[in-house]
């Protein structure tokens, strides 16, 4: 090959360069290396986000590129679980999740804003037509109906409305935020409490008094932002902020959240007074000292969700793991279940190809897995046949007050 080891052309440095042409500022400085690869739950369904900024690149130097622009509709931004991952590897930090979300909202018409609006200020009645919408899913199952044979394994029953009025008053007092996702679905398995009143007996264990927001229609956003649909987020954020800043004094008593997901949506405003910090950090510190682990487990497989990684949560699930079990199971081949809200019922291809090693990971002597996102949950207990619960729930089953 001329030219490759020695050359006589003193102005060959200048030449053959790959065209790098400029497609989003979120992007621009990707020298496509591929680290972020591994840690894409498409990459072995679709592309990854060194191919997705490759692929843009490519569709701005030909100009006309519909047939690349069709096939990256579903490959580069349907498949997209826009869960971030590949900054937290990138060694520029790259989020390619930020730059789809930025084209698909783009893309989102009058009617659709409108659309998200709508149901962003009519919330509860979506929460309360979202439950309504699971009786039927299940009573259709009880007919041997399958309303969506798609899909892996059945969805959870609808939550039922519970009421947290067991917590005693206390100096020591913390806010709880309940997610729209623990107001919709149930838990997987009947033997375990429902996690608000898991997270209320726990408070009681370790002496806090626990402050409820547990109002139907509020929402951290993160459903819309994930869409493309940015102001309806904002204008969710701020309601909720607003209510939590009240509840907690104006930020005097601090306030955990029980889906990760939301957790990170809620903390990525860096101006506010709140102190928002996810369950699993709460319990490790402050709950854990005061409880008698009264039972453990033989064996425990533990999901971190990628939002709990890119909050750097893992050495507070590892000892809460700990505290559990002997023989803690994780695995790091598997960086993001892939879920993604509810891509996980849009396109299940998705979680499937994400949790491909899931069952080999766990095991035949792993029954039973625990994380801190309701929506991770669902999809790890189709893809390995096993039960996985929030770890609330695990710690307050096999725990007492000292």
């Amino acid at each position: 090959n001329p030219n490759v080891l020695i050359s006589s052309d003193p102005e060959l440095h200048l030449k053959n360069f790959k065209p790098l042409p400029s497609v989003h500022d979120e992007v621009d400085a990707c020298m496509e290396c591929g680290f972020c690869e591994r840690v894409c739950p498409s990459k072995d369904l679709s592309l990854t986000p060194r191919q997705r900024i490759a692929a843009l690149r490519e569709m701005e130097i030909q100009g006309d590129a519909s047939k690349l622009e069709e096939q990256f509709r579903y490959k580069g931004d349907e498949t997209c679980a826009t869960d971030g991952m590949c900054s937290t590897v990138c060694p520029v930090q790259i989020d390619t999740g930020k730059m789809i979300k930025k084209l698909r909202k783009k893309k989102r018409s009058d009617g659709a804003k409108f659309i998200a609006s709508l149901i962003s200020k009519n919330q509860a009645l979506f929460e309360s037509a979202s439950r309504i919408g699971l009786s039927v899913y299940h009573f259709l199952l009880k007919l041997e109906i399958n309303p969506l044979p798609l899909l892996p394994g059945k969805l959870p029953k609808p939550a039922k409305r519970t009421y947290l009025t067991n917590s005693p008053k206390s100096d020591k007092k913390v806010v709880y935020y309940k997610s729209c996702m623990q107001r919709i679905f149930s838990e997987d398995s009947e033997a375990h409490t429902s996690l608000d009143l898991s997270l209320e007996s726990l408070a009681i264990k370790a002496g806090y008094e626990l402050l409820t927001l547990n109002k139907p229609g509020n929402c951290c956003g993160l459903p819309y932002s994930s869409k493309g649909f940015e102001d309806v987020a904002t204008n969710s954020q701020k309601s909720v902020r607003s209510q939590l800043l009240e509840l907690s004094e104006n930020g005097k008593w601090p306030i955990i959240v029980d889906n990760s997901p939301c957790t990170q949506q809620l903390n990525d405003d860096e101006t506010s007074s709140l102190k928002i910090i996810d369950s699993v950090e709460w319990l490790e510190k402050d709950v854990l000292p005061h409880l008698n682990i009264i039972k453990k487990e033989s064996t425990l497989y533990l999901h971190e969700s990628c939002s709990s990684k890119k909050m750097k949560l893992d050495h507070h699930f590892k000892k809460l793991g700990e505290a559990l079990t002997d023989h803690l199971i994780s695995s790091k081949s598997i960086s993001c279940c892939g879920f993604a809200g509810d891509k996980g019922i849009h396109q299940p291809e998705l979680n499937a190809s994400a949790l491909s090693s899931l069952k080999e990971t766990m095991g035949e002597n792993c029954e039973q897995g625990i994380s801190n996102s309701r929506t991770c949950e669902i999809g790890l207990s189709w893809h390995s046949d096993k039960s996985f619960v929030h770890i609330a729930q695990k710690l307050d089953q096999n725990s007492s007050s000292k």
